[in-house]
């Protein structure tokens, strides 16, 4: 199941059950991606096909293992829960949860076999626009590691990150992500770092400082879209100090 969180993510309840009808918008005149695949040279490929209740996610499954899916669990329009299964069974328990602005500000990763939270992430909005977040990440002996990241957005946007000791800057077409119309993605700051919440992203530049030697990294997309202005397939390269490090493509299906 990280393959499918990698690529989305890159690439995730109060509830207990799916959403209901009630509350989720028909989906035949909305356009949303029922299946994606990032492919690499060497033949490894990442990826799932996806299902819906109206424009709300149910399930992801992986490309080439059915027995490794997610469950999608929403409060309304907002996503509040994860389960991710390997092997079909209960793997992982991610949780989300909301201020009353419908902003992000926990999420809690749980590994079910070992009974312990691996990750607790808290965010908070703060006046110049920015986002502070403080991730803490629990070892097998419950060491704990602290990483800190601030996002700046613009229009929703994610345009800047800044951690301890690099600085990334992300860069949009004026096309769709094709996640646009996913209710809920555009508040989980690790599914819109991979794609945009509403424009495509083409590339993300990281530059940072290590024993005062500075250095760069990033990936760069070039997509072909269909006349919806949605992407259908994709070129991207990992670059590192400025030299080609790894290619691969994204190809993506919709219900329309």
């Amino acid at each position: 199941m990280k393959k499918i969180t990698c690529l989305l993510a890159v690439a995730t309840l109060l509830f207990t059950s799916c959403s209901s009808s009630d509350d989720t918008d028909n989906n035949s005149n909305v356009v949303l991606p029922t299946k994606f695949v990032q492919t690499y040279p060497s033949g490894q490929i990442y990826g799932g096909t996806v299902e819906y209740d109206g424009n709300k996610l149910k399930k992801i499954t992986d490309i080439e293992d059915n027995k490794e899916y997610s469950l999608y669990f929403y409060t309304g329009d907002l996503i509040t829960k994860i389960e991710s299964y390997y092997d079909g069974n209960l793997d992982y328990l991610t949780t989300y949860e909301y201020n009353t602005n419908k902003q992000l500000v926990k999420e809690i990763e749980t590994d079910i076999a070992a009974k312990k939270v691996d990750m607790l992430t808290t965010y908070v909005y703060n006046a110049n626009q920015t986002v502070s977040e403080k991730r803490i990440e629990y070892s097998s002996s419950n060491t704990e590691y602290i990483t800190n990241k601030t996002y700046t957005l613009v229009n929703g946007e994610i345009s800047k990150i800044v951690t301890d000791d690099a600085i990334e800057t992300y860069i949009y077409d004026s096309k769709n992500s094709p996640f646009k119309n996913v209710l809920g993605f555009d508040k989980i700051y690790e599914l819109i770092e991979s794609y945009g919440s509403k424009s495509i992203l083409i590339e993300n530049k990281r530059e940072y400082t290590y024993q005062s030697t500075t250095s760069n990294s990033g990936r760069k997309l070039k997509y072909t879209y269909n006349q919806a202005g949605y992407p259908t397939f994709g070129e991207g390269e990992d670059y590192y100090n400025d030299n080609i490090e790894e290619t691969f493509t994204y190809t993506f299906e919709y219900n329309q």
